[in-house]
C-alpha cells in the first residue's frame, strides 16, 4: 500500500492520471483524509459539500480510512528517515530546533546554550473506560480493547520513562490520562511530552522529561522551578544535572506568586545569560492545543495520542518553523537599541545590575533568619515582659482573694442555696487563679535564670538600662517582620486565585474562586490588623496598610519593599539577547543551507533508481523548505548589520 501511495502521489504532482475514474475517486478520498480535525465534523462537512445526507456509520469508516492513511504516511516517513540515516530514536530530539541545536564552527560561546520550558495542562484529559469498582479505593476493570499500536511516534516518553507512581493509581479514577506534560525550546519546537496518568501535575513528569533531555548548559523554565530544583537535588538525577550545568528557573508570568528571595534566585528576570526571554511558550502552546480537548476527551488511547502527535508535528513544521525568522527579527530590533538606552541612563557596564542584585540577595538572606544571639536576647526580653505582667496580675488576684476573707459561711450567710453555690465557686476560681499565676511566676523566674546564664547577664535588665532599649527596638522589628510574613503568605493565595477574572474561566470555576477569595479576605483583614499594630510599635512607625493597598499590589515581591531593601532594579539589559540572536540567526542560515544541499543531493541520487521514493524525500524537504526563502528575506538586513553569514557544522 505504501508503494502504491508513493506512485499515486508522484503521478498527482506531475499531473498524470494512470488510474481509472472510479479508482482515482477512491484514492482522492484517501488524500483528502489528511486535512480533517474531528472525524464526525469532517464527515458532515464532506456530506454537505457532496449534497448527500449524513449517515452515522460513515464516521467509523472514515476513522478506519484515516488510520490506514496515517499508517501509510508513517511508514513512508520511517523509510525516508532510514534512507537519510536519521532513524535513531534520539535524532529528532537532538535536532528539533534549527536555531537552538545547530552548532557552527567558531560560534560565540553563550552563557546558557539552550533555553527550555516545561509545564503540564489538564485540558486534554481522557475519560477512562472502566467497570464500576468492586470496593472503594480500587479502580474497576478496564473495558477498553487492548491496542498494541503506538500513536505517539518519537514525541512521547515511554511508560517507564514517565515513572508511573503506584501510589496515585486510584487518584482521579474518572480519567485515565488526566493531562499532558510537555517540554519546548524557547522558539516553540516540541522536544518531549508525556501523559499525566491518573494524577495531577507531579514532579515525576518534570524529572522524566529532564532525564530524557539531559545534554549541556540548559535553563529550564517551570511554574514552580524553585521547588522542582530542590526535588532534583534530592533525587538520583542530581549528579547528572550538576554535570550538565542545568539550571531551573521560574517564568516571568508566574513570578508574582514568589517572594523576593525566590525571585532573585530563580526568576528569569534576574538570571544572567537568558536575555529578554520570558519562557512562557507552554502557556501559548496550550492555548492552541485546547482546541483538541473536545475531540480527544472520549477517544481511545491510541487515537488520542495519534491526534495529539499529528497536531504537534503540524505545529512544529508548518507554524513554528514558518514563524522562526519572525520570532528572531522581533527580538532583534528591540535588543539592538540597548547601547543607546544605556547611554541615556549613564550606565557604563551592565555588571552594575547584577552587583546590586547580589547585594540585595545577601541582605534579604540576612533578614530571613534572626542571628542566634539576637533570638535569645529577644526571648529573654519577652520573658522579662511576661514576668512583669504576671506579677501585676498576681498582685491583683492576691488582693481579690484576700478581700474575700477566710470565713466562707459568714460570706454566704443570708444567701439562697444557688447563690451560696455560685459564691463558693467564685471564691475557688479566684484562689485557683492566684495559684496558677504563682506557678507561672516561678516558671518565668526559672526561664529568666536559664537565659541569663546563656547570655552571661550579671544583673537583670530593667527598663532604664541600655540593653533593654536596644532589644525592645529589635523585638518590635521582629514582630513587624512576622506580621508582614503572615500578611504576605495570605495575599500570595489571593494572587493564585486571580484566575477568577481571566477571560475563558468557566462560570462554576469563577464562583468557586470568588468564594475562596471571600474566605481569604477575612484572613487578610486579620493579618492587616496585626501588621498595623506591629508597624505602630516601631520607632519611627512604619506605613499603615489598608485593604485597598493590598488589592493595588501587582506582585508579591512588592511586600519586600516594606522591608526597606534597596529599590528593585527592573531595567533588563539586552546584550545577552543580542548575542544569543546573532548565534541563533547564524544557526538558522547554516541549517537551511546544509539541509537543502543534503536533501536535494539525496533526492537526485535516489531518483535514478526509485523516482516515487525520491519524490517523498523532496516532499519531506518541502515541509520546512518551503519557508526558507521567506526566512532569508526577513533576516537579510539583520545579517548585513551583524556581519555574519552561514557557517559550517
Amino acid at each position: 500500500m505504501a508503494l502504491a501511495y508513493m506512485d499515486w502521489d508522484l503521478d498527482r504532482t506531475q499531473g498524470l492520471n494512470r488510474c481509472g475514474s472510479m479508482l482515482y475517486t477512491e484514492v482522492r478520498t484517501v488524500w483528502v483524509v489528511g486535512f480533517y480535525v474531528a472525524a464526525q465534523a469532517f464527515v458532515r462537512t464532506l456530506c454537505d459539500v457532496r449534497s448527500v445526507p449524513y449517515e452515522s456509520y460513515w464516521t467509523q469508516q472514515f476513522i478506519i480510512a484515516y488510520d490506514v492513511y496515517v499508517a501509510i504516511t508513517n511508514y513512508i516517513k520511517k523509510t525516508v528517515k532510514k534512507a537519510l540515516h536519521r532513524d535513531d530514536p534520539d535524532w529528532r530530539i537532538l535536532n528539533a530546533c534549527p536555531s537552538c541545536q545547530t552548532e557552527v564552527v567558531g560560534e560565540d560561546t553563550l552563557q546558557v546554550r539552550m533555553l527550555l520550558t516545561m509545564d503540564g495542562n489538564n485540558s486534554l484529559k481522557c475519560m477512562s473506560r472502566r467497570e464500576n469498582p468492586s470496593e472503594q479505593g480500587i479502580l474497576g476493570r478496564d473495558r477498553e480493547r487492548p491496542d498494541s499500536r503506538e500513536g505517539g511516534e518519537d514525541y512521547y516518553l515511554s511508560w517507564d520513562e514517565n515513572m508511573k507512581d503506584e501510589v496515585t493509581a486510584v487518584a482521579l479514577g474518572k480519567y485515565e490520562e488526566t493531562g499532558l506534560f510537555i517540554t519546548l525550546c524557547r522558539h516553540g519546537f516540541m522536544l518531549a511530552m508525556t501523559d499525566m496518568v491518573r494524577s495531577g501535575e507531579q514532579r515525576k513528569y518534570a524529572l522524566a522529561c529532564l532525564n530524557r533531555l539531559l545534554s549541556a548548559q540548559k535553563t529550564y523554565r517551570y511554574d514552580v522551578g524553585c521547588d522542582a530544583d530542590k526535588t532534583i537535588h534530592r533525587c538520583a538525577l542530581c549528579p547528572l544535572v550538576t554535570k550538565a550545568k542545568i539550571r531551573m528557573a521560574v517564568g516571568l508570568m508566574h513570578g508574582h506568586a514568589h517572594n523576593q528571595i525566590c525571585q532573585l534566585c530563580y526568576l528569569l528576570l534576574y538570571i544572567s545569560g537568558v536575555g529578554i526571554e520570558d519562557l512562557e511558550g507552554c502557556e501559548r502552546f496550550f492555548s492552541k492545543l485546547n482546541s483538541l480537548a473536545a475531540k480527544t476527551r472520549y477517544q481511545r488511547h491510541f487515537h488520542r495520542r495519534q491526534a495529539i502527535t499529528k497536531y504537534v508535528y503540524h505545529n512544529d513544521n508548518f507554524k513554528v518553523y514558518a514563524n522562526l525568522s519572525h520570532f528572531l527579527v522581533n527580538n532583534y530590533w528591540p535588543s539592538s537599541r540597548y547601547p543607546t538606552q544605556m547611554k541615556q541612563f549613564s550606565i557604563a557596564d551592565v555588571k552594575v545590575f547584577f552587583t546590586c542584585l547580589d547585594e540585595e540577595k545577601e541582605f534579604l538572606l540576612a533578614m530571613k533568619k534572626q542571628p542566634i544571639v539576637e533570638t535569645v536576647e529577644i526571648e529573654y526580653f519577652h520573658v522579662l515582659l511576661d514576668l512583669e505582667k504576671t506579677r501585676e496580675q498576681l498582685t491583683t488576684a492576691t488582693q481579690a482573694f484576700l478581700g474575700c476573707g477566710l470565713d466562707v459561711p459568714q460570706l454566704t450567710a443570708g444567701l439562697s442555696k444557688e447563690e451560696k453555690k455560685r459564691r463558693r465557686q467564685d471564691i475557688k476560681g479566684i484562689e485557683k487563679t492566684a495559684k496558677d499565676l504563682r506557678e507561672l511566676e516561678m516558671k518565668l523566674i526559672r526561664d529568666r535564670q536559664v537565659l541569663e546564664t546563656k547570655l552571661d547577664v550579671k544583673t537583670t535588665w530593667t527598663k532604664d538600662c541600655s540593653d533593654w532599649v536596644r532589644v525592645e527596638t529589635m523585638a518590635n522589628m521582629f514582630g513587624y517582620q512576622k506580621a508582614l510574613d503572615r500578611l504576605e503568605a495570605v495575599v500570595a493565595r489571593i494572587f493564585e486565585l486571580g484566575k477568577a477574572h481571566v477571560a475563558g474561566t468557566g462560570y462554576k470555576m469563577q464562583k468557586h474562586l470568588l468564594s475562596a477569595i471571600r474566605e481569604r479576605s477575612k484572613a487578610i483583614q486579620t493579618a492587616i490588623e496585626a501588621y498595623n499594630k506591629a508597624a505602630r510599635a516601631l520607632d519611627p512607625p512604619k506605613p499603615q496598610l489598608s485593604w485597598s493597598d493590598i488589592m493595588d499590589y501587582t506582585f508579591l515581591s512588592e511586600f519586600d519593599i516594606l522591608r526597606h531593601t534597596r529599590e528593585d532594579i527592573r531595567q533588563r539589559p539586552s546584550r545577552e539577547e543580542l548575542q544569543r540572536l546573532h548565534v541563533e540567526i547564524q544557526h538558522l542560515f547554516t541549517y537551511m543551507k546544509e539541509e537543502e544541499d543534503f536533501l536535494l543531493k539525496a533526492e537526485s541520487v535516489i531518483s535514478a533508481k526509485h523516482p516515487a521514493f525520491a519524490h517523498q524525500i523532496k516532499s519531506h524537504w518541502l515541509e520546512r523548505g518551503r519557508f526558507n526563502e521567506v526566512h532569508r528575506k526577513r533576516l537579510l538586513k539583520v545579517m548585513i548589520l551583524s556581519g555574519r553569514g552561514p557557517g559550517r557544522r
